[in-house]
């Protein structure tokens, strides 16, 4: 029934990206962060991005510059600053002020990069780019056949970025999601269920992942085992899940 998805907080593109591509839809990539769309658009130009995947080849994993990029204004920063900030800070948060201290088995985070986007950028290049706040995409692109995935930022692991969420952000997006023609799916941290559940009402499904990002404190807690964390998912249409907790069939 589909003819459009549109991932309203584009992020990294991990969403879309995993997107099967035997759906003959219309793709939509959408971040108000204009550092993440730069990193888009440089992808789709093929000196842009050949340029792109040898410099952060050659780049060192090093608290110092990962300092100095953050010392600089935002306007300022190339593409390969986001996609180095992106890398090596920790939980993948650009503005965090935590380098990712790595102390398990050897990784390099910097080549695992660049395999995985020379890998994926020719289904990049098919994709709509916009650089909207999610009030204007969702009513641009809102139609019966449309889909929309929000993964808005945390309340409260949310903090430290660029466009942070409120709760009036939650109440404005609620009062958007509630006259859309089409379907929605939207997911929060566990963390925040408590003043989510004020706005959207119970998550229709709750999944529970192994937490691969902690901080020391968590460690130290759990006596270094791993920890696990909870993600609700709230949506306009019927979800069905196995024996198992694993989300089945989606019903739109």
């Amino acid at each position: 029934k589909l003819t459009c998805f549109v991932d309203v907080f584009g992020g990294s593109g991990t969403v879309l990206l995993n997107v099967p591509q035997s759906w003959r839809i219309n793709r939509v990539y959408n971040d108000i962060d204009s550092r993440l769309y730069k990193v888009m658009v440089a992808l789709i130009d093929e000196e842009k991005r050949n340029k792109l995947f040898e410099s952060l080849s050659w780049a060192i994993q090093s608290r110092e510059y990962f300092e100095n990029i953050k010392r600089k204004p935002i306007e300022d920063w190339t593409e390969l600053d986001t996609l180095y900030m992106m890398t090596v800070s920790f939980n993948g948060m650009m503005d965090s002020s935590t380098y990712r201290i790595m102390i398990g088995s050897y990784h390099n985070v910097l080549h695992a990069t660049v395999n995985n986007l020379s890998k994926n950028y020719s289904i990049i290049k098919d994709w709509n780019l916009e650089h909207l706040d999610f009030r204007e995409i969702i009513p641009k692109y809102d139609s019966p056949t449309t889909f929309f995935y929000l993964d808005p930022p945390y309340l409260d692991g949310g903090k430290s970025y660029r466009y942070s969420f409120k709760l009036d952000d939650f109440r404005e997006l609620k009062s958007i999601l509630d006259n859309v023609k089409g379907y929605w799916l939207m997911n929060e941290s566990g963390v925040d269920f408590e003043k989510i559940r004020e706005i959207f009402g119970e998550p229709k499904f709750v999944k529970e992942y192994i937490n691969y990002s902690v901080n020391r404190e968590s460690i130290e807690k759990n006596n270094g085992k791993k920890t696990t964390r909870l993600e609700g998912f709230w949506g306009n249409f019927e979800m069905k899940t196995d024996t198992k907790g694993k989300i089945g069939d989606w019903i739109v």
